[in-house]
């Protein structure tokens, strides 16, 4: 499902118009549902604690500090081993 969708993304953006630019950043994260803990899947980095999550209450909107984004170009630079 996952890798399903960057393809659905990378396909709209192919039937965008001529001379959009766009850039697409990767995040990959999981929640531990014991803890609560959200580890970053792209670093690989494990922590008892997990990263940092702060919910903007104004907004609604959540941030992870910490949380690795990664730039692609292509669905292809998404492996399946890599992300899930």
């Amino acid at each position: 499902m996952f890798h399903y969708m960057i393809r659905r993304a990378f396909d709209q953006i192919l039937e965008a118009e001529e001379g959009n630019e766009f850039t697409i950043r990767l995040a990959c994260y999981e929640v531990l549902s014991m803890s609560g803990a959200v580890l970053d899947l792209i670093s690989g980095e494990i922590t008892e604690e997990g990263l940092e999550v702060i919910l903007q209450e104004a907004t609604n909107d959540v941030e992870i500090n910490g949380l690795v984004e990664e730039y692609i170009g292509s669905d292809d630079e998404v492996s399946k081993d890599k992300y899930i």
